[in-house]
C-alpha cells in the first residue's frame, strides 16, 4: 500500500431505509462497547464524541448548502434516522451489558427492520 496525494476513494452501498437504520443501530451498539472499553482503560472518549454530535449541525451546514435541492430535502430526515437509530443501538447495548445478557454486536442478534 502506498500514499497517493489527492486520491479520492468512493465507498458506496445500495441502501434502503431499513438497511440504513440497521447499520446505524449496529454502529450505536458498537459505540457503547467502544466507550465502555475506553472507560476501563481510563480514557474519556465519550465527552469528545458527544461534542461531535452536539456540533454536528454547525459542521454539516456548509456541506448541506452545496447540495442540490433534492439532496437538501432528503438529508435532514436521514440525519434524524441516523441519530435516532444510533442512540437506540447505544442504549440497547448498554441495557444488554447491564442485565448480564451475553450478546455481541452482530447482524443476527439485534432488533431488525429488514433482512440483510
Amino acid at each position: 500500500m502506498r500514499q497517493v496525494n489527492g486520491a479520492v476513494i468512493q465507498h458506496l452501498h445500495q441502501m434502503t431505509l431499513a438497511k440504513f437504520w440497521n447499520q446505524c443501530f449496529r454502529y450505536g451498539r458498537g459505540a457503547w462497547t467502544f466507550h465502555r472499553l475506553q472507560k476501563q482503560r481510563g480514557v474519556d472518549s465519550f465527552r469528545r464524541d458527544a461534542d461531535l454530535h452536539r456540533n454536528l449541525p454547525h459542521t454539516l451546514l456548509p456541506l448541506w448548502r452545496r447540495l442540490g435541492w433534492k439532496h437538501r430535502l432528503a438529508t435532514p430526515p436521514l440525519l434524524v434516522v441516523w441519530q435516532l437509530a444510533n442512540a437506540l443501538g447505544f442504549v440497547y447495548q448498554r441495557w444488554l451489558d447491564r442485565h448480564g445478557t451475553k450478546s455481541r454486536v452482530g447482524p443476527d442478534d439485534r432488533p431488525s427492520l429488514a433482512k440483510q
